[in-house]
């Protein structure tokens, strides 16, 4: 991931980086954008981040279609607005509203 973001900047593409986690120290120097979606914490733990990354074993199993919903969800209203989109930007879900 790291090195398609560097190839993106460096042909001059603003590059943000969504999420937070354990690969976070992959982003500290690089001077990306970043951008936090509080849900991540919420969904992702140890056993399902095991999950995600042994997909011969368990599939898709690892993100239920409610979980997967919310993400995106989310991930559509950056894109919607993108003016949301700051380095301090944390955005939650909550019944018939986003709380940035």
């Amino acid at each position: 991931m790291t090195s398609l973001a560097d190839a993106f900047k460096k042909l001059g593409h603003e590059v943000i980086v969504l999420g937070k986690g354990r690969y976070d120290y992959l982003f500290a120097d690089n001077g990306f954008q970043r951008v936090y979606i509080d849900y991540d914490e919420e969904w992702m733990d140890d056993e399902k981040f095991r999950m995600m990354h042994n997909l011969d074993e368990y599939g898709f199993d690892f993100i239920t279609e409610s979980e997967l919903t919310k993400f995106v969800q989310l991930v559509l209203l950056l894109l919607e607005f993108p003016c949301l989109v700051n380095s301090s930007t944390i955005l939650k879900i909550l019944p018939e509203k986003v709380v940035v």
